[in-house]
């Protein structure tokens, strides 16, 4: 056992992933927190014929029960462990999960945290990344179908069912009555053709970035904690299988129609759960590595953008501000990663 100030503490590696502490606090320690928490507990206490607080102790822990105990564990146990977390440089990537095992004035306290701890790699070498661009391609045929396309939309109220289906061109006054800010069919197709290879364009830049990504992950040998993975996969299930039941339907004869199996879902989602959560860590590791920081600022300016109230109601809670700043990160380190390819390729 180490010794640490009041307490000890042991580190065990679980089999799937996880690091367990099992911690002893003496009872030197357990009993003056338990005497400060009483104390402020006992203020709110109002026992007839007494002033707040000033009850025989007795009567005061009998009508506090188990909040007593409650608040003692809800307030000891955080805070030893993360000096423990601190001074092991121990680094949970998911909620410590407590468990009281035993208590008493005389012994103290044991309890054990267990959690997942963030996992050890090293960014591998992205200049060994070199993969290409595909260029944004457009056929005639693609380009005049979409431009035919436009023309039924926009000339669905102006012409007969005969006219539609002809499609014929359209005159140019037509054309400028769309409001498209063309003036005739020659700078329409140019308008409809610039606008679908920047769509190509885009999809090419996704494919690109995943497979950057993909070789990145792989190249830093990143593997999501088990327990992750596992507490994903379960979630995952059990809304899947919630939604098929809120269709008033059977799960075994809706996968029948989808000509699938549980398990074969089951596999599919633990492979884009182990991607993802592989892809998280990437970016987490480009950040630290290279210092990328959210700024309380930047969190501001995206809610000042939210024009939903309901929405930024939500995102303007403690828990909202760490999703904003969670996403903003990953954005950064996206682009850092996106940024540090192409000076190579």
């Amino acid at each position: 056992m180490e010794t640490k100030k009041a307490y000890n503490f042991k580190k065990e590696k679980l089999a799937d992933d996880q690091v367990k502490l099992i911690i002893q606090v003496a009872s030197e320690k357990y009993l003056k927190e338990k005497q400060h928490v009483f104390k402020e507990l006992s203020k709110e206490i109002v026992i007839r014929g007494f002033r707040p607080g000033a009850a025989p102790k007795l009567m005061i822990e009998a009508r506090l029960g188990n909040r007593l105990y409650e608040e003692l564990f809800n307030h000891l146990l955080p805070e030893i462990t993360w000096e423990i977390l601190q001074s092991e440089k121990l680094n949970p990537i998911n909620q410590v999960q407590y468990q009281v095992t035993k208590f008493s004035d005389a012994e103290g306290l044991e309890f054990t945290a267990i959690f997942a701890e963030f996992p050890q790699f090293a960014l591998g070498d992205l200049q060994k990344i070199k993969i290409k661009k595909s260029e944004a391609e457009l056929t005639d045929k693609e380009l005049d179908t979409e431009v035919n396309n436009v023309i039924k939309v926009y000339g669905k109220n102006k012409h007969s069912e005969k006219e539609k289906n002809d499609l014929q061109p359209p005159a140019d006054d037509v054309i400028k009555a769309w409001k498209l800010g063309v003036n005739n069919l020659s700078e329409l197709r140019n308008l409809v053709k610039n606008q679908l290879l920047s769509r190509k364009k885009q999809v090419e830049e996704e494919k690109w970035l995943a497979a950057v990504i993909k070789e990145a992950v792989a190249l830093s040998k990143i593997s999501a904690p088990k327990i992750l993975i596992a507490d994903e996969l379960a979630r995952k299930e059990a809304d899947y299988k919630k939604q098929i039941t809120e269709l008033g339907l059977k799960l075994e004869d809706f996968l029948a129609t989808q000509k699938t199996g549980l398990a074969d879902l089951k596999k599919k989602w633990q492979e884009e759960i182990e991607a993802r959560l592989a892809q998280e860590l990437l970016y987490v590791e480009i950040a630290r590595v290279n210092k990328i920081n959210i700024t309380n600022e930047e969190i501001q300016q995206e809610l000042a953008a939210i024009s939903d109230p309901k929405l930024k109601e939500r995102m303007e809670t403690a828990e909202g501000k760490r999703y904003i700043a969670t996403i903003k990160l990953q954005q950064k380190a996206l682009m850092w990663l996106k940024q540090e390819v192409e000076k190579n390729t």
